[in-house]
């Protein structure tokens, strides 16, 4: 069974999400960009798209993002494809379809 946990960001910011994308971009954790994806998005470019989207409808929140964790026990038979397909299914019922959001299972 998957665990998920919420990362807290106090420093939110443009910086800080580009740090945050950045740290969950990398291609040793990714299986070289295998399981990475987005909604609304390009994983590609997911960043110039937020930027993007928060300018064009004048958001002015101090919320930036969320950073989630999704974890399963050693002993659980799931294959990284399935954990993509599981974090899939959470961020679009957690945040929707409308919503942006980039994502790749750990």
């Amino acid at each position: 069974m998957a665990t998920v946990t919420f990362i807290p960001n106090k420093a939110q910011s443009t910086s800080a999400m580009k740090g945050v994308l950045q740290y969950i971009a990398q291609e040793k954790k990714t299986e070289n960009g295998s399981f990475v994806s987005g909604l609304n998005c390009s994983p590609q470019f997911c960043f110039q798209e937020f930027t993007a989207t928060r300018k064009l409808h004048h958001k002015t929140s101090s919320m930036y993002f969320h950073h989630y964790v999704q974890s399963f026990h050693p002993r659980d038979p799931v294959t990284p494809e399935q954990a993509h397909e599981i974090a899939k299914e959470f961020a679009e019922k957690k945040h929707g379809r409308k919503a942006k959001w980039w994502l790749r299972p750990m």
